[in-house]
């Protein structure tokens, strides 16, 4: 079965020390296994050298007597055994500067080695004598004159014996430390991951213990690592988002409320005494029923996941509402323009659009005397609704987006929500809406170019 992620444990603790262990014995393994190559692969690969650190040795322990003579070195234990009871395989002779030998390992050494000829040379050799081949080395002793030089030789079965004994020492020795130190560092990461992972759990506290009912509230950042903060940063960004979201849901809730309790209590009045006019009945049902109609538009639109982003064809939805208008506008007595040519194409929700258009051009055609147009004018990445009527009053031109504000003189009885909407759908949407005054009547400007959604719908009055 293939290997995946998932077969990892759950925490990411373990994770980490499942990889971070797996790491290690790879590193291991290579190094062990390199070691292992330079130890078994070629055992004669050192040969030369032992020899040398033979001679060396050997030069470093020789004294001599008051004539400047060598005198035998006092060798060491398991050295001393090898040359006494392996004469042939390991060997050492002291000569001056005429080649003559002055000092032999052994008898048995200088009738094998009496016909071969010492040299002076640093450099390493080999020699057959008497079936076994040699390492040979030399080393200059130190002291004062006359000079002499040392030459020692090891046969190659005896090297590769010390070398087999070494490398598997060696290699038991690696084997352990391998072991131990893998131990140690598992018992290192457990205390480091569980120390650095306990602000993550800190963290895992601090969520279970948020509240929307207690606002306010975040995760902090101090102490978690670099990684994990753009995590907790955009947890945070969500938890804000949420509020705000809880807290237009409770306002909307409680504004509701308040505009369907009066309209309510009138009717149950009028009822109630018995001399209601029926039509006026149904006039003030109608009303309701518009309300209603125009929250359930602004719960829609408040949420921003139920918006269908495709290609807007901008005339298209201009024409159709003016056309769905078009009643209303022949019973206030007022003539619909559609001018101008849409600019590039627009990313969006058409349907939005509709919406946003319609609330545009009827509140512009309440707003506009009989026998005067209302225009809705296309041009390029905006788009503007026009009315002759007498405008925007300075002091309203800020409360204009507001939901279920209603300026005093309105003459229709409208809930006061149908410009919120066009500020939900704009901002929506990343589009500009703005408001102006013109002479006469009041234009408003829906910009359509590609820009970041602006924090609240933007209103100015004309200079």
């Amino acid at each position: 079965m293939p290997w995946k992620p998932e077969h990892l444990p759950g925490s990411l603790g373990a994770r980490l020390l499942v990889a971070y262990t797996a790491a290690w014995l790879a590193l291991a393994g290579l190094m062990g296994g390199t070691l292992a190559w330079i130890l078994f692969s070629d055992r004669m690969r050192w040969a030369d050298h032992s020899a040398l650190e033979l001679a060396h040795a050997l030069a470093g322990t020789l004294k001599r007597d008051a004539t400047g003579a060598p005198l035998p070195p006092a060798l060491p234990g398991e050295l001393g055994w090898l040359v006494e009871r392996l004469p042939l395989d390991v060997v050492y002779r002291v000569f001056d500067a005429q080649g003559r030998v002055v000092l032999w390992s052994s008898p048995e050494a200088e009738r094998a080695w009496a016909g071969s000829t010492p040299r002076m040379a640093a450099t390493a050799r080999r020699l057959d004598v008497q079936g076994l081949t040699m390492r040979i080395q030399s080393a200059r002793l130190r002291g004062e004159e006359p000079a002499l030089w040392l030459e020692a030789a090891m046969s190659e079965r005896l090297i590769r014996l010390l070398h087999a004994r070494d490398a598997t020492h060696l290699g038991g020795t690696v084997l352990a430390t391998v072991l131990a130190s893998i131990a140690l560092f598992v018992v290192v990461q457990f205390v480091v991951l569980r120390h650095l992972l306990r602000p993550v759990r800190q963290l895992a506290q601090q969520a279970s213990d948020i509240d929307l009912h207690r606002p306010g509230r975040r995760l902090a950042t101090a102490g978690l690592p670099q990684e994990v903060q753009p995590l907790v940063v955009a947890f945070n960004a969500c938890l804000q988002r949420m509020e705000e979201a809880h807290t237009r849901h409770v306002s909307f809730m409680a504004d509701a409320a308040h505009e369907l309790k009066t309209p309510l209590m009138l009717l149950r009045a009028q009822l109630e005494l018995g001399d209601a006019d029926p039509q006026a009945l149904l006039t003030d049902v109608d009303q309701l029923s518009r309300q209603v109609q125009q929250w359930l538009v602004l719960a829609e639109v408040t949420e921003r996941q139920s918006y269908r982003h495709e290609t807007i064809d901008v005339q298209a939805v201009a024409r159709d509402t003016l056309r769905r208008l078009t009643p209303l506008a022949e019973q206030r007595h007022v003539d619909l323009r559609l001018q101008g040519e849409p600019g590039p194409a627009v990313q969006g929700d058409p349907s939005a659009l509709a919406v946003l258009l319609k609330n545009l051009v009827e509140n512009a055609i309440h707003a506009a005397p009989a026998n005067t147009a209302v225009t809705l004018h296309l041009a390029g990445d905006s788009i503007h609704v026009r009315d002759h009527g007498p405008g925007i009053a300075a002091q309203h031109l800020p409360h204009l987006f507001q939901r279920f504000w209603r300026a005093p003189e309105r003459r229709d009885a409208g809930a006061g929500l149908g410009l919120s909407i066009c500020a939900e759908v704009a901002q929506a949407h990343g589009w500009q809406l703005c408001a102006i005054n013109r002479q006469p009547g009041a234009e408003f400007t829906l910009r359509l170019a590609s820009s970041p959604p602006p924090p609240d719908p933007t209103t100015r009055a004309s200079p």
